[in-house]
């Protein structure tokens, strides 16, 4: 608590500085080792979720642009920016009775069709949120024209379309891994009165970093044995190379003395 400069309290909370942003991370990889950086990195956002609904706090504004890395040394994800959490228990730590009417709270783009219809949101859009991220997130390019199905729509009917169970998962998941789907299905057609199945969810993502690295091994060993051929084929070039240069020179040898004796 400090002063302000009329001498009242001011409240403030400090956090921890993000030496990067995940958008800037992430450009440090490419290929499937992105893929699995991302993977990882969504792993450590949903345990951030996590430890705060385990306090009773929402987040309510989940995106790539409230999250970084900590640092080179301690590569971990920081959820920042949170100016419009919200306890959705009460002193008891109970669910409170959720508002009939509420204004919004997060940004359009990553906000669950829930949440833009300006009902009151729980624990599950925070993890639907958490999947759009990672729907962006996947996408490799430098400059990502349409991250998400619905950017750049004007129609309010379409985009709440899009932000339900009938979106078309093939567009939705197009680059994510395959346990997306799963995921997808679970946090669309779940119960929003009970308490999300967080270990399904980290289990799920577990098994597509498993998946992920075994598929760069299989690269790595791959590009090895390519490497290997290709200094062997090197090798080979070179030894024919000095075996002709010794045929010619032998050659040029007996031409001569066979000249010297004419």
């Amino acid at each position: 608590m400090l002063a302000d400069q009329h001498g009242l309290g001011m409240e403030f909370m400090v956090l921890e500085k993000a030496e990067f942003g995940i958008l800037d991370w992430l450009k440090k990889f490419s290929g499937t080792k992105r893929k699995l950086a991302v993977t990882q990195a969504m792993l450590q956002m949903l345990k951030g979720i996590y430890d705060m609904h385990r306090e009773g706090l929402l987040h309510r504004d989940l995106k790539p642009d409230n999250m970084g890395i900590l640092s080179v040394a301690q590569p971990f994800v920081v959820l920042f920016d949170l100016g419009m959490t919200r306890m959705y228990t009460n002193e008891d730590g109970e669910c409170r009775v959720p508002r009939t009417i509420c204004p919004f709270r997060g940004t359009p783009e990553w906000s669950s069709g829930w949440a833009s219809k300006c009902r009151e949101q729980n624990r599950f859009d925070d993890l639907i949120a958490w999947m759009y991220v990672a729907c962006e997130l996947y996408d490799p390019s430098s400059i990502v024209a349409q991250p998400l199905p619905w950017t750049y729509r004007q129609s309010d009917r379409v985009l709440a379309y899009l932000k339900t169970v009938y979106c078309p998962a093939q567009i939705l998941l197009r680059r994510a891994p395959r346990q997306f789907y799963e995921i997808n299905a679970y946090l669309m057609t779940a119960n929003r009165n009970i308490t999300p199945k967080y270990k399904f969810l980290a289990d799920k993502v577990m098994e597509a970093i498993d998946e992920l690295q075994i598929l760069i091994n299989r690269e790595e060993k791959r590009g090895s044995r390519e490497s290997a051929k290709s200094k062997k084929s090197k090798r080979a070039a070179m030894k024919s190379s000095q075996l002709s240069e010794g045929t010619m020179s032998e050659d040029i040898g007996s031409i001569e003395s066979e000249e010297i004796r004419k």
